[in-house]
This record gives C-alpha cells, sequence and structure tokens, in this order.
C-alpha cells in the first residue's frame, strides 16, 4: 500500500465499503502543508488575489542587473 500511495500520490483506505483513512506520500504530503503555510500567509494571499485580478505587473529578471554593485 505505501508502494501505490508513493507512486499514486495517496491511497484511499475502506472497510465494509466506506472510506476510513488515507494513505498519502511523502511528495503529497509536503505539498499539502506547503500550501497550507502559502493560505495561512497574509502577504502570499494579497499577492496571489493580485494576481488573479489581473492587478500585477511583470518585469523581466534582467531588471535586476540593473540593481546589482
Amino acid at each position: 500500500m505505501i508502494r501505490r500511495a508513493e507512486a499514486l500520490g495517496s491511497v484511499t483506505v475502506c472497510r465494509n465499503g466506506r472510506v476510513v483513512g488515507f494513505v498519502v506520500s511523502r511528495d503529497r504530503m509536503e505539498a499539502i502543508l506547503e500550501t497550507l503555510d502559502v493560505l495561512a500567509d497574509p502577504d502570499a494571499m494579497k499577492a496571489i488575489r493580485g494576481h488573479q485580478a489581473g492587478k500585477m505587473r511583470f518585469k523581466d529578471v534582467s531588471c535586476l542587473d540593473a540593481h546589482k554593485g
């Protein structure tokens, strides 16, 4: 079951036709935790909402070269 969760991301565990749990791979769990961290960060969420609303402008990273030195 662990190998299957590693391959698929998660495996549903059932007993008598009812879901009673999940086995989640390490990669999937790390992704879940990272998502929770982002959702809990007000600045990150503000930036995401701004992007989704089309209120952000992006510049090429080469503009950072002008600030060196």
